[in-house]
């Protein structure tokens, strides 16, 4: 999954600790060697059959997210979260820092009420 790895921005892999946890909409058997040659020990994805193509279970996207977050960590806390995309409202709304990406940019989260 190299053309994965090329995503990964530097300012990450500068910071990279080892309780991180990647959670994504995208199909856990795309992310699960990207983490791995990462030594990203937690990742929360999609569960999608690699042969059909069919979800096997909930797209894990949106509230999703925070709903699997603390299924896997029940006492879990989020210091520092990124994003590229404001679907991710939600999981920014529980952290204690939240940050949009754009490219090499990254801005404090914009709240809407």
């Amino acid at each position: 999954m190299p053309e994965y790895i090329g995503n990964i921005k530097p300012f990450y892999l500068e910071q990279k600790k080892d309780d991180d946890v990647i959670i994504s909409a995208s199909p856990e058997f795309l992310l699960k060697p990207v983490c791995e040659r990462l030594k990203i020990k937690n990742l929360i994805a999609s569960k999608v059959n690699m042969q059909s193509g069919k979800y096997t279970g909930v797209n894990c996207h949106g509230k999703e997210k925070v709903k699997r977050f603390y299924e896997a960590f029940p006492n879990g806390k989020i210091d520092s979260f990124y994003s590229d995309s404001y679907s991710d409202s939600p999981l920014a709304e529980i952290a204690d820092k939240a940050f949009m990406v754009d490219g090499d940019k990254i801005e404090s989260w914009i709240f809407i009420k």
